[in-house]
């Protein structure tokens, strides 16, 4: 590039717009990711021990029903939970690491600098894989614990055995 050239003008010069936006809204996604991870849940949950007993009560309620052969009620429909601010943090997040992803491959298809476009690449995927992640540990921690409640299930509900009687 001579001296005289202005970098706008130079056909080897490449503007990083997409790379640059992509990493940006990659890293409010990710950022977003871990602040919902590690700050929440937003909304009012449950009590944990409430819906445990629950499951078991049903749980016991309805393999004593099968086999005394009585019918078992039919179960109710489903039942969309109300949009609260947990789900919308969510969705935001994963549409944002979506967009950064997409962003970055513009930024390559484009050929502008890759290091940006990279970036913008990496932070969207990293957002979906500790969203997708976290939910995968939680939902392995539930099989352990519902198994383990399944696996208790005579002893949870004998008085007796509570003294070891």
């Amino acid at each position: 590039m001579s001296a005289t050239t202005a970098p706008e003008q130079d056909p080897r010069y490449s503007s990083s717009f997409w790379g640059l936006t992509g990493f940006l809204i990659g890293a409010a996604a990710f950022i977003l990711v871990l602040v919902h991870h590690y700050g929440g849940p937003f909304t009012q949950q449950p009590e944990i021990g409430v819906t445990i007993g629950e499951i078991a009560a049903d749980i016991k309620e309805t393999a004593i029903a099968k086999l005394m052969g009585e019918e078992l009620p039919p179960a109710p429909p489903p039942s969309n939970p109300p949009f609260d601010y947990d789900r919308l943090l969510k969705v935001l997040s994963a549409a944002g690491a979506g967009l950064a992803v997409v962003a970055g491959l513009g930024g390559l298809i484009r050929r502008e600098d890759r290091v940006p476009a990279l970036a913008a690449i990496g932070l969207g995927a990293s957002a979906i894989v500790f969203q997708w992640l976290s939910w995968l540990v939680l939902l392995i921690a539930g099989v352990v614990l519902i198994t383990s409640i399944l696996q208790n299930l005579g002893n949870i509900f004998d008085p007796f055995s509570w003294f070891g009687g």
